[in-house]
Order: C-alpha cells, then sequence, then structure tokens
C-alpha cells in the first residue's frame, strides 16, 4: 500500500462509518503529501456560466472535509457555487481519470452532502470504474494498478466501492462478504497485540459497517453478535491505552454507535479538556503541529455527538470558510 493511500486509510477509518478512515502510522512529515491527494491541472482556467476556475487551486480532500465542516456547523448553509463545480464535465473527467477510488468516494460524498443527482452519462461512466476494480478474491481495489492481495485495508476500498454504488443504486450481488468478513474477522484477532486502538477500532468499524450494509439487503447478518465479544475486551484496554486525541474520541464514539451499547466509558469532561488544549489559535485542530481540515471536521463530530460547548466558534468557522474558499477553485 503506498504511503499516501495508508494514511488516507486511517483517517477515513476513523471517519468512517462513511467511511472513515486507518493509517498504521501517522506522521507530521505526511501532512503535505495528503493535502495533494487531488489535484487536477487540466488548465490553467475555465469560464463557466458563472464562475471562473482556477483547476489548480482545486484540493479534492480539502473541499470535501471543509464542505461537510461547514454542514455540521451550519446546516442551512447553501453552495451553489459548488454545485455548479461538481457537475463541471472536465472536473468529473480529471477525476476518473486520475484512477483513485478515494477520489471518486470523495467527489460521491460531496455530492450526496449537497443533495446533487448525478447524470445518466455520468452514473454509468462512475459505476463502470468501480465495477471493474472488483477484483477476482472477492473485494475491490484501490485503483487499477493495485495488486489484489487480499489484506485488511482493502476492506476500507471495498466500503468505499460499496457507498458508491449503493447511492447510485446498482447494489452488487453481496454473496462475497459471506467469506470475506468473517477471514477478516479472524485476521484482525491474530493481530490484536501488533495494532493500537485507532487502527484496530478501525478494521473492526469496517467489518461491522460492512455486515450491517449486507443486513439491509439480506436482513440478516454475516456474523453473530457473540463472535465480537473477545475483541470487544481488547478495544476497551487498547483505548485506556491509547493516548488521547481527537481520533481516539472519535473511534470510540463510532464503535459505539455501530454497536449500539456504552461499549465504551466515555469520560466527557476529559474530552472536553483535550478540545481546550489542543485547539489552535486559527479554530482548527491538529494532526501532529500543524492544522488539518478532516481532523477538525473530526474534532466538531466529537463536539456535537458528546454535546461540548464548541471553543472558539468563530474562529473555527472562518478556518472551515477559508480552506473551502482556497481550494473550490473559484474565484
Amino acid at each position: 500500500m503506498n504511503k499516501r493511500y495508508r494514511r488516507t486509510f486511517t483517517l477515513l477509518t476513523v471517519f468512517s462509518m462513511l467511511t472513515i478512515f486507518c493509517l498504521l502510522t501517522i506522521t507530521a512529515e505526511n501532512q503535505t503529501e495528503v493535502r495533494g491527494v487531488s489535484n487536477y491541472i487540466p488548465e490553467k482556467h475555465e469560464n463557466s456560466k458563472r464562475y471562473h476556475w482556477e483547476f489548480s487551486q482545486i484540493n479534492l480532500y480539502n473541499l470535501t472535509f471543509s464542505t461537510k465542516g461547514l454542514i455540521s456547523l451550519d446546516p442551512e448553509r447553501e453552495f451553489n457555487k459548488l454545485k455548479e463545480l461538481i457537475n463541471h464535465e472536465r472536473f468529473f473527467n480529471n477525476i476518473v481519470a486520475n484512477d483513485q477510488l478515494y477520489d471518486i468516494w470523495l467527489w460521491t460524498e460531496l455530492r450526496k452532502d449537497i443533495g446533487e443527482v448525478l447524470n445518466v452519462k455520468a452514473r454509468e461512466k462512475v459505476i463502470q470504474y468501480v465495477k471493474d476494480l472488483r477484483d477476482k478474491n472477492e473485494f475491490y481495489r484501490i485503483n487499477m494498478k493495485d495488486s489484489g492481495h487480499k489484506e485488511l485495508y482493502q476492506l476500507h476500498s471495498t466500503k468505499m466501492a460499496l457507498d458508491i454504488l449503493e447511492f447510485y443504486d446498482e447494489i452488487p450481488d453481496l454473496k462475497f462478504l459471506e467469506n470475506l468478513l468473517p477471514e477478516m474477522l479472524n485476521e484482525l484477532k491474530d493481530i490484536s497485540s501488533t495494532k493500537d486502538f485507532i487502527s484496530y477500532g478501525g478494521y473492526l468499524l469496517h467489518i461491522k459497517s460492512l455486515d450491517d450494509f449486507y443486513f439491509k439487503q439480506k436482513q440478516k447478518y454475516i456474523i453473530n453478535e457473540e463472535k465480537y465479544s473477545d475483541i470487544f475486551d481488547m478495544i476497551i484496554d487498547k483505548y485506556h491505552k491509547e493516548p488521547n486525541s481527537i481520533m481516539k474520541f472519535d473511534t470510540a464514539i463510532q464503535l459505539n454507535e455501530a454497536f449500539v451499547r456504552d461499549l465504551i466509558k466515555i469520560d466527557k469532561n476529559v474530552v472536553k479538556d483535550f478540545l481546550i488544549s489542543s485547539q489552535l489559535d486559527d479554530g482548527s485542530f491538529p494532526l501532529g503541529n500543524s492544522s488539518d481540515v478532516l481532523t477538525t471536521y473530526l474534532a466538531i463530530n466529537v463536539i456535537h455527538k458528546l454535546n461540548i460547548h464548541i471553543p472558539h466558534l468563530y474562529e473555527l468557522q472562518s478556518y472551515m470558510n477559508d480552506i473551502h474558499q482556497n481550494y473550490s477553485g473559484i474565484n
């Protein structure tokens, strides 16, 4: 798995019930690399009906998670400029040509968030691309160059692929999950001693979310809940050993929601104190020592889920607005 995808995988495992995300190692040095995950530069600019586009400024990672953050802070906000951008034919063609399932997933998340439907031609192109990523070993690859070796991280690419296909009403036969999920759960148990809470919890979230996806279609689960029981003890132990972080708290909240129980006892006062101490002067929350839009979005999620007062709300909104404007390519 390449470095950029490894980090993205971790972040999306945490975010994931949408997905979300688990890099096996996170370092501040990778920050710039991830921020450049999706820069499309077909030409310097192009005029549309109402807006002037600077394609070189568009960063799909920053654009998607700043949009999600702004919606969380202001659910009534309108995104008229963004609606025109995501329907731009050249923008769409470059996303597909980039050959990254992650980019298609980000683009689809934008469409979900702002309520935009897809024209028939583009829909068929997306569906065919995702279908072509299906491996003979019964999972979805991260791109056409992916080797196809079955590994735990491909739970993430499979979940992204099914998210996309579900949005476009193209659900595949899910029988392959009947073998894949028990196999991956057993592998997860085998590697328990080598993974921290965030990565281990992220893998578990993917298994559970894929099983929930199966349940929606088949009205039955592949994995009975008692098969998770020994993992629950390990997860709780790992949570208490994990240093405090926004990703730690977000992962714990997602696990409690996924298994519909108070699996992990989260001390709200500890979370509140951590958020106050870690928020930067610009209102954002850091990954390592630098501002990060996804970490900031996760912090907003944690704040809302635990009903914590949002510290420095004005600065937080300004940060998300600035990221959204700076990476949308709209002048």
